[in-house]
């Protein structure tokens, strides 16, 4: 999925600066893989009307966490985050398609703990998929 290609709070950004960040971004991603993202995550979690608006006809499927470890503040105390993890998390609900958990891949901190959150997880019986098989809509454009 597309994260914008340098992190702006969309909020604040002209309806063509919302294009210019989508766009720039596509044009990379598709020239590594061939493809455009169709999912956003957009910077911060924050939207709002306007924003929605602008990527929805952009052909964006807006996707956010339901779930904020907050690994960026607990960088440096791993319990913290597996507690977090081991409180918040309750067991798989029928009804639930379940937690989507905000992580970030450029913190070591993190990337140490996924091994860990992934047991945790397991233990309470979820399985792990892909965003599609989470959400039901395609990941990619043509």
């Amino acid at each position: 999925g597309s994260h914008t290609f340098d992190h702006p709070d969309l909020r604040s950004l002209s309806k063509e600066n919302i294009n210019i960040q989508m766009r720039k971004t596509d044009d990379v991603i598709r020239s590594i893989i061939g493809v455009r993202p169709r999912m956003i995550r957009p910077p911060y979690g924050y939207v709002n009307r306007k924003v929605i608006g602008i990527l929805r006809s952009l052909g964006y499927v807006i996707v956010n966490w339901n779930h904020d470890t907050n690994d960026w503040k607990f960088q440096d105390n791993y319990g913290n985050i597996v507690e977090y993890v081991q409180r918040e998390i309750s067991h798989p609900h029928s009804d639930t398609r379940g937690p989507i958990i905000l992580q970030h891949d450029s913190l070591e901190s993190s990337i140490k703990l996924q091994g860990v959150i992934i047991k945790i997880l397991r233990k309470k019986g979820y399985e792990f998929v892909n965003m599609y098989d989470c959400i039901g809509e395609e990941p990619y454009r043509r």
